[in-house]
């Protein structure tokens, strides 16, 4: 039983990190940066990595971290990739609001 809870819990992983790295070559392609999906792949995962490593998680060392490496891997500036950074943190905090409202939402309707 914990075998199959533990085996869950990691595609659930996987499947997070897949949709995450979409989401972020797609916001790559929106600001028209062409790289390969594994790249970008590769360069969100990169990046998630060294900021859990860091073990600090305040605002601005994720996207720091991200224009950093960027700036090693493809032909961007620094200051466009903390802009991108900016804009994913945003997409991502949104849509855990929208997420925290939606799943809330039965409950009022209920009452």
């Amino acid at each position: 039983c914990n075998k199959a809870n533990f085996f869950y819990i990691f595609f659930g992983f996987l499947l997070l990190t897949l949709l995450e790295c979409l989401a972020f070559y797609f916001l790559l392609e929106l600001f028209d940066i062409n790289i390969s999906f594994f790249l970008a792949a590769s360069l969100w995962i990169a990046t998630s990595l060294i900021s859990v490593l860091a073990i600090i998680n305040f605002f601005g060392l994720f996207e720091a971290i991200l224009a950093l490496s960027a700036s090693m891997v493809i032909d961007e500036t620094v200051v466009s990739m903390l802009v991108i950074g900016f804009v994913f943190r945003f997409f991502y905090l949104f849509s855990q609001i929208f997420l925290i409202i939606f799943s809330y939402l039965p409950n009022f309707i209920k009452k």
